[in-house]
């Protein structure tokens, strides 16, 4: 069962090739400073993969994201559905400066084009750090809403990992 699921990792990831060794590595280093499975991570890499390589994520920072959605309780499905959600609405923003990437930089006290390079640079940071700014904010769900990245499912969720990103 582990080797199809490093070899189906190995189909979705864009930095593992055939590199299995270097990858169950990530993966239980990863799980063993978590509260997440091995198999929790895995099944939560497969399903947030191809969203977060269009951001540029490398394979460690993929495993770390679904190790720490996971240990927050969420469903591979969940991340799935999270990470997608909230990508896409950054990877629209932060593919030309506009109205979108000027509120997303506003969030962190920065210009739109400035949320558009720290994006490019560190998608994983840039995301993080989005997300606990918001957490932290008294109008946080206004925040969201005004950003497109309000729902019933979306909202509290992405609280809930702004307020856990030292996972």
């Amino acid at each position: 069962e582990s080797a199809t699921a490093l070899s189906r990792l190995d189909e979705l990831l864009p930095d593992v090739e055939s590199n299995y060794e270097r990858l169950a590595s990530a993966i239980l280093k990863t799980g063993v400073n978590a509260v997440a499975t091995e198999q929790q991570i895995v099944r939560g890499v497969s399903q947030i993969a191809a969203i977060t390589q269009t951001a540029g994520l490398a394979t460690p920072e993929i495993v770390a994201l679904a190790s720490a959605m996971s240990s927050l309780g969420f469903s591979p499905e969940l991340q799935r559905s999270i990470v997608t959600s909230s990508f896409t609405r950054i990877l629209n923003a932060t593919t030309q400066v506009t109205a979108a990437t000027e509120k997303f930089g506003e969030v962190l006290g920065i210009s739109g084009a400035q949320f558009q390079a720290a994006w490019r640079e560190d998608a994983l940071g840039t995301y993080e750090r989005f997300l606990r700014e918001v957490a932290s904010r008294n109008d946080a769900v206004s925040v969201l809403q005004s950003l497109g990245l309000a729902s019933q499912r979306l909202t509290p969720n992405l609280l809930k990992l702004g307020q856990n990103t030292d996972i």
